[in-house]
């Protein structure tokens, strides 16, 4: 496993800080915020990226999805305005910490609800799973990027940028391979003591035979290599539950805290 100093940061957009005090960002939202920063250090980036105070704005140009298209981090509402033009005319959301306590200024400005994620927190104790294929660090950029294009259907041009974090060293990935072809991978991004864990997927013909929860033991044991104590993630809430929830569940995350997530209409 790497670990070394992080990059210094390349290919941005930075704003003005202001001179105003800011709610204490707690550390399940600021390691999230910070692998999303640092996803921007990575060479020729695919997007912008927006700063104000310690709130971001990530825009990813060949994947409109809100994971890679929003604002993190947002506590104080003065800074919305300076993030907005990241992304020009282009759909967002803004992802929010319930202790902002910015709800209604949201519904003020016109933001309407676009459902909520669910935070989940766990230490980093061993998981057992098992699956037919081989999950094992990365083996090469290339293996990186092909299970973005097979299993989470990201465009060459953002999965060839991407797969660029098997250099960045606090960023960790595990692949599942089928012999030489990786058919799946799952990423840890290390902030101090902190792990966030996201970008997993599996390739639809691979599905049902363990290679997510056996992604999640590979980055638990990871994690406990590299010194960490406590890892975080997130995803949607649905009615019922989908798989990620229930897979995050099974692996022993706690749900911590519902996210609310705004948009504007239309």
């Amino acid at each position: 496993m790497k670990r070394a100093p992080g990059a210094r940061p390349r290919g941005f957009i930075a704003f003005g800080r202001g001179h105003f005090s800011i709610p204490v960002m707690k550390a399940s939202e600021r390691v999230e915020v910070e692998a999303l920063r640092s996803m921007f250090t990575l060479p020729n980036p695919r997007g912008l990226l927006g700063e104000s105070g310690e709130a971001i704005a990530i825009r990813v140009d060949g994947l409109p999805i809100k994971e890679l298209n929003r604002i993190a981090g947002l506590y104080e509402i003065s800074e919305l305005e300076a993030l907005l033009p990241v992304f020009e005319d282009r759909p967002y959301w803004i992802t929010l910490d319930p202790e902002a306590a910015l709800d209604e200024d949201m519904l003020r400005r016109g933001y309407v609800s676009a459902g909520a994620w669910q935070k989940f927190e766990r230490g980093v104790e061993p998981y057992e799973a098992r699956t037919d294929l081989d999950i094992v660090d990365a083996r090469s950029p290339a293996d990186i990027e092909a299970y973005l294009m097979r299993a989470w259907n990201v465009p060459p041009p953002e999965a060839g940028w991407m797969s660029t974090i098997f250099d960045h060293p606090d960023w960790h990935c595990f692949v599942a391979y089928d012999g030489d072809e990786p058919v799946g991978g799952g990423m840890l991004f290390v902030l101090d003591e902190a792990g966030w864990i996201g970008v997993a997927a599996t390739q639809p013909e691979y599905r049902g035979r363990g290679v997510q929860n056996t992604l999640f033991a590979a980055r638990f044991d990871g994690a406990h290599e590299l010194g960490l104590t406590t890892l975080i993630t997130e995803t949607g809430i649905t009615d019922p539950p989908g798989p990620s929830y229930r897979n995050m569940l099974r692996a022993g995350f706690a749900p911590t805290y519902e996210r609310p997530v705004y948009t504007l209409p239309g």
